[in-house]
């Protein structure tokens, strides 16, 4: 089933929203999202998950672990719902 490519302004409200307390900082697609505060390994998990649950789209550890900013993270998933 094919899933709708999100907006960026919608994929940064929804990565905003896997946080228990939402980042102090504004998030654009420059923001390297392990220097926020409060990212753990768990927090990685919830946002692979994210990805998958919202999108339709599995990124493998290596795919996450290359991108540095939100905004990589976005074109990952852009380009592999483009297939």
């Amino acid at each position: 089933m094919a899933t709708e490519s999100p907006t960026l302004e919608s994929f940064l409200e929804k990565f905003e929203r896997q946080f228990d307390e939402p980042p102090a900082v504004s998030l654009t697609s420059e923001t390297l999202f392990r220097a926020l505060p409060g990212w753990t390994s768990l927090q990685s998990l919830i946002i692979m998950i994210s990805i998958d649950e919202n999108y339709g789209v599995t990124l493998s550890a290596e795919e996450f672990e290359r991108a540095q900013t939100v905004g990589e993270l976005y074109q990952l998933l852009i380009e592999k719902q483009e297939g």
